[in-house]
This record gives C-alpha cells, structure tokens and sequence, in this order.
C-alpha cells in the first residue's frame, strides 16, 4: 500500500491544490477557444524592395519602365488575406459604399496586382486596381473559416507604405491586422556558418529548446525529496529549481507563441514565407 500512502502525501502538498486549480483554469480556456464562434478577417504582409535602394534585388545595369516611364523605385508586398474566425463571410458582406482595398497613398503608382494563391479556386477571389492606380480592391464570393487568398502587388513607392478600408457586415472593429510576416526558419546567427548549424539557433527553434530545459528542471523539481517541499531541510534547492522551469518554459512558449504561423496552412506559397520582413 506504498503507492497509496504516496498518494496521500502528494494530495497533502500545498502546491498540490494550487496545481489543480491551474489545470482547472487551463481546461475552461481551452473549452472556451474551441467553442467559440466568431467573425474575423485577419491579414499579414511582407514587402521587399527590388529597385531604388541601398539593398535592392536588381542589378544597377537593370532599368524599369512603365508606360513608357522609367521607374526609379520598385517595391512588391505580399498580402495574406483570410477568414480567421468561425463564421462565414460572404461577398455581400462587403458593403458596396466601402469596399475592402489596400490604399498605397500618392507616393506611388501600382503597376500590377494579382491573386498568386488561394485556398480553393471556387472562393473565387479577384483584385482590382483603380482607375488612379493608387488602391487596390479585394473581392471574393465567399471565405469559410481559414480560406483565404494571397495577393501581390508590384508598386513604385516605399514598400511598408500602405492602409487598409473597408467595412464588413458584422465586423464593427474591422480588420485584423497580423502584422509582417515572419520567417519560420531564419537562423540567428547566420554569417560565416554553415546552414545546418545556423538552423539549430532559429528562432523557433530556440523556443523548442527553452522548454526541454523547462521541462528537465520541472522533472528533476518534482523527483526532489519529498523533505525538501514539507521544509524539513533547507528549501532553496526547490525553489531556485521551481523558478528556473518556471523562466525556461514561459521563455520557450512567448517565443513559439511570437514566432507562429498565423494563417492557413493552405496560404503557404514557395518564396512567400520565406520572404520574411525585410
């Protein structure tokens, strides 16, 4: 009846109570998250310049017109537009005296804008540039939870200059801004080494590695004498362990939490999330 008694012991602990009542509050938040249901619209964005500055992806012997005008500075952003909520939205949920679009204010002209992906063809999104050149408009015939549409825009003003309009019925806040786009899998430290050894210090990675060390001084905190924790000797030792898990693993989940991947899998496309906010 050894394990018996054990149990009684651990149920006797303090920390005990306290650890249940954290599991409580977890399992009604988490209950929370998956039944809610919601109307949100969120998008991300990435820009890059490709001409007129000091770190610019063409070669100087390369010049850019556009109707016949030379262009001297060249920007692309790439926007991730998607349903990240419960609910569907529909087209006609886009008031028509507001529609959504991406304003890139009088600094420069668009040159083109198209949809490079979406999560299924029958969403049926579109773009169109407008008669100024200066916004560009999103349509779709529907958005269920996580479909969505990446659009590029190749435009001659800087490239992280732009706002966004709309109304959307039954979306008062309107939309939800993500932020850039991260990259997933960029290393720290990445001059002068190898790409395989600059891979284990990216930045999720480092997150990964922050809770497996939260994880062993949990492990090695919980497996101390049980004298250590009722304070028959010296209890220090359990504390300075308790407080290293305890700054391991919140460190190790902000950075995963920070570093996520805030859209549809199916959003994914080749050199987009790579492209990072540069």
């Amino acid at each position: 009846m050894g394990w018996l008694k054990w149990s009684f012991d651990l149920i006797s602990q303090g920390w005990f109570g306290s650890a249940v009542g954290l599991v409580g509050i977890g399992a009604a938040l988490l209950t929370y998250l998956f039944s809610r249901q919601r109307k949100r619209i969120s998008y991300s964005y990435s820009g890059r310049t490709l001409l007129g500055a000091n770190h610019q992806d063409l070669p100087e012997e390369i010049s850019v017109t556009y109707e016949g005008r030379q262009i001297n500075k060249l920007s692309r952003i790439v926007f991730i537009f998607w349903n990240s909520g419960e609910k569907i939205v529909v087209g006609d949920d886009i008031v028509k005296a507001d529609p959504v679009r991406f304003d890139f204010g009088e600094e420069g002209v668009i040159l083109s804008a198209s949809v490079i992906s979406q999560s299924r063809p029958v969403i049926g999104a579109q773009v169109k540039i407008s008669d100024h050149h200066d916004m560009v408009f999103i349509d779709f015939d529907f958005l269920d939870p996580n479909d969505g549409v990446v659009i590029e825009v190749l435009h001659s003003g800087p490239r992280g200059e732009f706002s966004i309009y709309g109304t959307v019925k039954g979306l008062p806040k309107g939309l939800t801004d993500m932020g850039k786009t991260l990259r997933m899998s960029e290393g720290i430290f990445t001059a002068g080494i190898s790409r395989a050894v600059s891979g284990m210090f990216a930045t999720r990675n480092l997150g990964w590695m922050s809770i497996f060390f939260g994880g062993v001084f949990s492990c090695a905190a919980l497996f101390l004498p049980a004298e250590v924790w009722t304070r028959k000797v010296d209890a220090a030792p359990a504390a300075l362990i308790g407080s290293m898990a305890a700054i391991y693993l919140a460190s190790g989940l902000f950075i995963l939490y920070v570093t996520r991947r805030k859209y549809p899998k199916s959003l994914i496309v080749d050199g987009v999330d790579r492209l990072g906010p540069s």
